[in-house]
Order: structure tokens, then sequence, then C-alpha cells
């Protein structure tokens, strides 16, 4: 069984779980690899330039076919430019299948070159990995070659899903026809793809949670940004019903149930952070990260309240309690929260109505604008901060990479999604993550439905609006980072549509054309560069506590 046979022999498994997608990546080690996908009509192949772009526009490709996506990448440093999507899609659990290619080890080493440790090299941020041995000794080494490829691909789709990594030596000649046929043994090999993980709360915190409910005790229930399904929203209101529980649950959850407290910014903004007022029994945290800083200091501060962190939907608890016990709750909870939330959403709109332009009136008549069934990508830092503070649309769809937090995929990742999708997309990130990731315009096939507002406030604005870095004397040179980019060049670099806002009229001009449905690929930049941005900010929060 030659190693050519294995390559022929993963494509008929990755066709077994049906796995359609594969992100390609440009290189001379990966030929026989690009060979056998390319030939084959079964799969859907996209070139993608950019090592780190391509990881993350196939992490928007999974997460919106909610399947796995094949990304595909040369040798050498090729493959370290995958890690931070491959981080990324770990803690959001999007499946992802890395396949990279390797050199062979040569004697003397000083004779070998473009060569990295690549064996492993995602261990602590995928849910498996293997690396194929160079030379297949006979069938049963086969057969055992054939195994450990099925499960390590099979890890990335089962219950808690994740990246995988499968790491491929190749020696030359690298552009040989491959074999058309499978091995004649590979349908004996092929097992069960492993169940899923016994998704279960330890029976001690399944009768503390239980407990604490059944006596109406308040228990903060913190929704994650994860995808949830109708029936777990379902669940999740009808437990606010039945207990005294507060559901949280940020634009990011895309859970938008009158019930649930969407806005915990303006709420927690508009109390002093040691108010007693919404101090819960339990504390019950599932899911995905949570976008509040305000938040996450809520929590930390009640060191006398039990904290049940869950990394998935306790279905089966939830379920039994819902269906056991028929008492209704007197929302006594609910509505502390509420009043505090529906006090600031009104001041917030008497604050806005006054401001001039800036980035938060920018973003308020932004998120107004949005046309329905719109997927909107929001970037980090400065940009899925703003959209917290505002209300979410019932028929909207709200993603971010907060998985790692970082903004070196935000477009890419919108690219990805985008590209398999027909409904509009829409992504609103900050100038240096617009720059930083530019290369996700660098694409044959740049989707048509994706629209792109870049918040430029010239430089890490985040830092302008967090309390420390302004103190110090590096703040302005290292902390926000001035760049001397100018977006309007680099748009039409990449020969995409362009357009600049800087005041009220022209956002709406530019909003009004970015929205038309045939307007293709587009570029808005809001400049509010010269908008006392950060001032502006500060002083609407103090205007939440104001009686």
């Amino acid at each position: 069984m030659v190693h050519n046979q294995v390559i022929t022999d993963l494509a008929y498994i990755l066709k077994q779980q049906e796995i359609r997608h594969v992100v390609i990546c440009p290189g001379s080690r990966n030929a026989p690899l690009m060979q056998v996908f390319t030939g084959d009509d079964y799969f859907t192949c996209h070139s993608i330039v950019d090592e780190r772009s391509a990881g993350f526009v196939a992490l928007g490709m999974a997460r919106q076919l909610n399947e796995p996506v094949v990304v595909l990448s040369t040798s050498g440093t090729a493959v370290l430019n995958l890690g931070p999507a491959v981080a990324e899609a770990f803690f959001q659990k999007i499946s992802l299948v890395i396949l990279t290619a390797d050199r062979p080890k040569e004697w003397p080493p000083q004779f070998s070159n473009q060569i990295v440790n690549q064996e492993g090299v995602f261990s602590g941020n995928s849910l498996g990995s293997y690396s194929l041995p160079m030379d297949i000794e006979n069938d049963e080494h086969g057969k055992k070659v054939l195994r450990k490829i099925f499960y390590t691909v099979g890890l990335a789709n089962r219950g808690v899903k994740g990246p995988v990594h499968l790491n491929i030596p190749l020696k030359e000649p690298l552009y040989e026809k491959l074999p058309e046929d499978i091995s004649a043994f590979i349908d004996s090999v092929v097992e069960e793809i492993p169940g899923e993980d016994d998704n279960r709360v330890s029976d001690e915190d399944h009768k503390a949670i239980s407990k604490k409910l059944k006596a109406q005790h308040k228990v903060l229930i913190i929704a994650g940004a994860q995808s949830y399904s109708a029936e777990e929203e379902l669940l999740l209101t009808a437990l606010v019903m039945h207990y005294n529980a507060v559901v949280i649950a940020e634009n990011i959850s895309n859970l938008k149930v009158p019930l649930f407290v969407s806005l915990p910014d303006l709420v927690l903004g508009s109390i002093p952070i040691d108010s007693q007022a919404l101090k819960p029994d339990l504390i019950l945290s599932m899911g995905g990260q949570v976008v509040s800083k305000k938040m996450r200091l809520f929590v930390q501060q009640y060191d006398d309240v039990p904290v049940g962190v869950i990394d998935f939907f306790p279905a089966y608890l939830f379920e039994e309690l819902v269906f056991t016990h028929k008492q209704e709750s007197d929302y006594s909870y609910l509505m502390e929260w509420k009043k505090i939330e529906e006090g600031a959403v009104g001041k917030a709109k008497t604050f806005l109505s006054e401001t001039s332009f800036c980035m938060l009136s920018a973003m308020d008549k932004i998120l107004q604008a949005i046309p329905g069934n719109t997927v909107v990508h929001l970037g980090n830092s400065s940009s899925i901060r703003y959209s917290q503070l505002f209300d979410s649309k019932p028929d909207v769809k709200y993603l971010g990479n907060r998985g790692t937090s970082g903004i070196d995929g935000s477009l890419s990742t919108a690219v990805g999604s985008a590209m398999v999708s027909e409904e509009l997309h829409l992504v609103i990130l900050g100038d240096l993550s617009f720059v930083y990731d530019s290369n996700a315009m660098w694409n044959r096939d740049f989707p048509a439905n994706l629209r792109i507002i870049v918040l430029n406030d010239a430089g890490g604005g985040i830092f302008r609006l967090i309390d420390g870095p302004d103190r110090m004397p590096f703040y302005e040179d290292f902390s926000v980072a001035h760049h001397p980019v100018i977006l309007q060049q680099l748009t039409e670099a990449f020969g995409l549509n362009y357009r600049i806002a800087k005041d009220f009229p022209g956002l709406k001009a530019g909003l009004d054309a970015l929205l038309e449905k045939d307007a293709g690929p587009f570029v808005l930049e809001v400049d509010t560069a010269k908008s006392e941005n950060s001032t502006i900010f500060k002083a609407f929060f103090t205007s939440l506590q104001n009686q």
C-alpha cells in the first residue's frame, strides 16, 4: 500500500462523514492533496492564499453550515499561521479538519528547508491530532493508519465539536497521478464515530440547582454565546416562568425572548458596582463567552454565592425541572432586573437624542438600519461592546469571534460565512481589525452578499474607553497604535466599492447605498476620528446613574 493510496482513502473517509467544503492554501508539498480534492466533484474547493485568513474563512463556513470544513495547507510556517483560527474554533466548539502537508525528515538535517515541528502543533487547542507515518509497511499497518484517520476526523463532529489536525508527510515526486480507487479493505477498518460525550451535570451540582430553583431562590442564568436550538430557548423561557430565575442573554446568544435580560451592560451600568439589589442566591453559567465586563465583575464580587459553570446546555436537567414543577414564578427577581433595564433604556435614548456624531451615536443609527434576515458579524474590541448597548432585532442574527476574542480574523470569518449563504451578511469592525485582516478581501470568489462597515476612530479606540491605559506614557504610541493606512486606497486595491461617512447625513446616505440589494461587495468607512468618542462614552454611563 503506497502512501499516495492513503491520500485517496482520506478523501473517501471525509466523504463518508459528509464533509464537503475544502479551503485550499497554495503550495507545492500539499499538491497530492490538492489533486484528490479538486479532482472529485463531491468536494467544493475554495482557494485562499493567506493561511491565517483561510483558517478563519473555513471557521465562518463551518459555523454558518453547522458542519465540518477542511483547511489544507502546505508545510512550514504556513501551518503556524492557522493557529489563531484553530484556537478560536476550539473555544467556540466549531468543527474544522486541518490537513497540513509536511516534509519528511531528512539526513543530514541541515540540508532540509521550510521545516518546522508540525506534529501536534495545535495539540493544546484541538480535540485530537495524528501525524501519519512516512511509509506504510504492510496491510495491517495500513489498516491501523486508516482507523486512526477515521477516528481523528470523527472527533471534529461529535457531541463536543471542535478542530482536529492531521499532519501528512509527503515525499517527492509530488505531481504524480494518484490511485483512483480506494483501498480494498477500507470499509472493513472504519469503525463507528465516537459517540457523544456524556454531557451530564454532576450529582452534587444537579441537587444544588434543583434545590435553589424549587425553593424559589434567586437564580441567575448566564447564557453565553453558543448556538441555541428552538427547544433550548423554550426550556429557558419555561424556567423563568416556573422559577424565580433571570436569564442574561446578550445579542450574540441570539436568545430574543422578552422575559430575558438582553442589555446587562445598561443594567449594571445604572447601579453601583457593590449594589445588593440584584444579588442572586445561585449563578449558573453555560455556553460560550460573555462580552460584558460589567457582568463578569458583577459575578466575581459575590464570594458567598455559588457559581455553577456548565460547558454545554443541560437539557435533561431543565426538562426535569420544567415538567415536574407546576408552580408559577412570582417574577420578583426578574422584575428587579427589568425595572432597572427599562429605566436605563429610557435614559440611554434621551442621551442619544442629544448626542453629536460619534462612535456611540453612529452605532445606534447603524443597528437601527439593518434590515431583517441579515447576519451581523461584530468585530472585537469597541465594535461588539458598543453593540451591547442597544436592543437587538428579533429577525437579525448576531455573531462574533468571542472564543479567544482576537481581532485577527473578524473580517475573514464573515467572508467565509457569506460564501456559503444566500442571506445578506454585514460585518461591523474597527479600523485596526479591518487593516489587520485586510487579506480577507484577497479572494477571487469574494461574496457579493457581504457588506463591510469600518468604524474608524484612528487606532485602537478600545484603550480610550477602559480605565487605566490613558494614565500611561506609552498610551497613544503603543496601546492605541495609530496607523498610516488610507482605508479607501486599501479597499479599492482589492476591487471593492467604497464610501465614507463623517456626519449623520453622510451616514444615512452611506447606509442606504450599502444596504441596496444589488450593491455588491461594499465598504463603508464611518470616520469618527475627530469626535470625542471616549468622553461621550464615559458621559453616557454617567447619565445612566443620574436620577
